[in-house]
């Protein structure tokens, strides 16, 4: 991403191969063959899933595409069924946002076997193959978190110790699982940091203030930091914090979170947060349909870079297919010190969302 140095990429290069299976390309095309596409989203009950159907729609459609969305709610067994009605409508491409990527894996083999091009968006499925994923690099956005905790602790103790809370999203969402191993690669280097590590399941607020709830109740002042996998639990985990005494900025706790979602950005205005790691959304949804004419055609995608909105992704060949990687910027309210400010415009949260 621009300007970033966390952003490590090794730009393996833009390769032009001509071969009889078509032209590779790291750099996509504008699709110009429209077609149906069916977006399977998991839950519209946070912004980020919100925030995605409604910039998923609006941009297919500019690319001419007729995008319908099917929500699951959370349930995986509904999202196999509502993938299976869609394929039974024969449309060009499914965008999953996977409840569970190992239930809807066979699926997707079905799906791809009758031809229907199948892009993982935002969640891999790394135990199936698909046509192309684009995801944020939830590894390094642990790694980043990692980093903001340990510069902290070592300023206010003198040293990288102290205790730390780690709220760990849903176990069942690969995002969550590449997010604590990122961060606890960081952890593990500082063996004067104790980490506990605790599940929300499904991302639920009401799970992910409980655990706060637990853990100040039993380890209180202890507790020196704290890393939560979704911004926008923060109001609620406010409550939470003010019940056991805490105060707005209070200089006992670090808050860092991880989404930049429009509530995680008023929660850095109003103090509760102090910094979150920014979850890109925009060259998620866009690679989507940029891609899908390569694919269609059976165009190869092949290793490299691009650039898309200011952020550099890196496309790799991973195990389960090619996948484009987005980094991250940390934001804190004024910016500096490797940050951007809360009020920066080409941060997601602070766009408008299209109205639907």
């Amino acid at each position: 991403m621009k300007g970033s140095k966390y952003w490590r990429v090794l730009c393996i290069g833009t390769i032009l191969v001509v071969a009889s299976l078509g032209v590779a390309s790291c750099q996509p095309k504008a699709a110009t063959t429209a077609g149906t596409v069916y977006y399977l989203a998991p839950v519209l009950s946070d912004e980020y899933q919100v925030g995605s159907q409604l910039f998923i729609e609006k941009y297919g459609q500019e690319k001419g595409y007729t995008v319908k969305t099917l929500m699951a709610n959370n349930n995986a067994t509904t999202q196999i069924s509502q993938m299976e009605d869609a394929m039974a409508q024969k449309p060009l491409a499914i965008i999953l946002n996977a409840v569970d990527a190992n239930m809807i894996a066979a699926t997707v083999e079905k799906a791809r076997a009758e031809g229907i091009i199948v892009e993982a968006y935002d969640r891999p499925i790394p135990t199936g193959t698909v046509d192309l994923t684009t995801s944020a690099s939830t590894v390094i956005m642990g790694r980043v978190a990692g980093e903001r905790i340990v510069l902290f602790l070592q300023k206010k103790n003198g040293a990288a110790k102290g205790v730390v809370l780690e709220i760990v999203g849903d176990p069942a969402d690969y995002n969550a699982v590449y997010m604590d191993q990122g961060f606890m690669e960081i952890m593990t280097q500082y063996p004067d940091i104790e980490v506990i590590r605790r599940d929300a399941q499904g991302w639920e607020t009401t799970s992910a203030s409980s655990v706060l709830d637990d853990q100040l109740t039993a380890r209180g002042d202890e507790i020196e930091a704290l890393f939560a996998h979704l911004d926008a639990w923060m109001p609620a985990m406010a409550n939470v914090l003010q019940a056991h005494g805490y105060t707005v900025g209070d200089p006992r706790l670090f808050i860092i979170g991880q989404g930049g979602t429009p509530t995680g950005l008023e929660s850095i205005r109003s103090g509760w947060l102090q910094e979150i790691v920014d979850y890109p959304m925009s060259p998620e949804y866009k690679s989507m349909f940029d891609y899908l004419d390569e694919l269609k055609a059976g165009t190869k995608i092949v290793a490299g870079t691009y650039v898309v909105d200011g952020f550099t992704n890196e496309v790799r060949i991973d195990d389960w297919g090619p996948t484009v990687w987005v980094g991250a910027e940390v934001i804190s309210k004024a910016g500096g010190d490797g940050t951007l400010s809360v009020d920066d415009p080409s941060l997601w949260g602070n766009v408008k969302v299209p109205a639907q």
